[in-house]
């Protein structure tokens, strides 16, 4: 390496710190005037609060509901100011990053460009408030079901379903992620991309009664219900299912069951539909 070579290179070293300094100063001024710009202080205060309406189409959830939801977990989300934060981000704004994020999928550089908050610092805040809620909600708003609320469920899958002693039906769904470094193919999926799989059981109306999340995208639906905690309370009768009853206009007395698809196993309160092959049209003529 000549002399000319060791020029140009600590030129282009110059002027790429020069380069991170102006635009490490761009975000200060960008960040700096977050209390009196941005999308919370121009559009959510200003416009949003007053329309119900537009402020549902923007967050996809109602006022009356994000005001629930930040009573909740107002506390573990204020923060003292000191040295480094004169003003930290009030609770208000942390929760409205959040459930933009979930509504829309926006990017954390978006985010940063609406809300006038480094990325860095809101992927510590959707950390932040995740936990909050978890902390502060789950058992509010997903208590372990119990024999009285499944008795209610199966009255309402026999009034809306016409389906009786069912108290509830059970599926996985694939949410689909960015794969974790080294975690090689646990999370790839028969779809051909990378998930965590939730179990969910839902009642008449479509509303989780309980879930399972956090299993990788290559496990199948039956593998994650037999290790599920789930599962195992079902298999062990501790899932607080009501006692068998008998059916609407008879003396036949059969138990209550959640129903699933056929990647589900049989269980005495697990109910699935016959194999396909049994029912596929080369096999129609057997039962004729």
């Amino acid at each position: 390496m000549d002399d000319l070579d060791v020029a140009l290179l600590l030129y282009l070293e110059d002027e790429q710190s020069s380069s991170e300094e102006e635009n490490r100063s761009e975000e200060s001024e960008l960040f700096k005037n977050r209390c009196s710009e941005g999308a919370f202080q121009i559009l959510v205060c200003r416009h949003l609060h007053c329309n119900d309406e537009k402020f549902r189409q923007y967050f996809r959830l109602t006022p009356v509901l994000f005001d629930y939801v930040l009573n909740n977990i107002r506390d573990e989300l204020t923060s003292k100011p000191y040295n480094r934060h004169k003003k930290p981000i009030c609770p208000e704004k942390k929760l409205c990053i959040l459930v933009r994020h979930l509504a829309t999928g926006e990017s954390f550089r978006s985010l940063a460009f609406q809300y006038r908050v480094s990325h860095s610092s809101i992927s510590v805040i959707l950390r932040e408030v995740v936990e909050a809620i978890i902390k502060r909600m789950f058992h509010v708003v997903l208590p372990t079901p119990k024999m009285g609320q499944f008795q209610k469920v199966a009255q309402q899958y026999s009034t809306k379903w016409n389906f009786p002693n069912c108290i509830g039906a059970i599926d996985g769904k694939h949410i689909r992620i960015k794969a974790p470094k080294n975690s090689g193919s646990l999370f790839y999926n028969y779809k051909d991309y990378h998930s965590m799989l939730m179990l969910a059981v839902v009642d008449a109306d479509c509303t989780f009664t309980a879930v399972d999340v956090g299993s990788y995208g290559r496990e199948g639906d039956a593998g994650i219900y037999l290790k599920s905690e789930i599962g195992r309370r079902i298999k062990n009768n501790t899932f607080n299912v009501p006692p068998p009853k008998a059916l609407p206009g008879t003396d036949t007395v059969i138990p209550h069951v959640i129903v699933g698809d056929e990647a589900f196993a049989l269980h005495q309160n697990l109910m699935k539909p016959y194999p396909r092959q049994q029912y596929a049209p080369a096999n129609r003529n057997r039962f004729t």
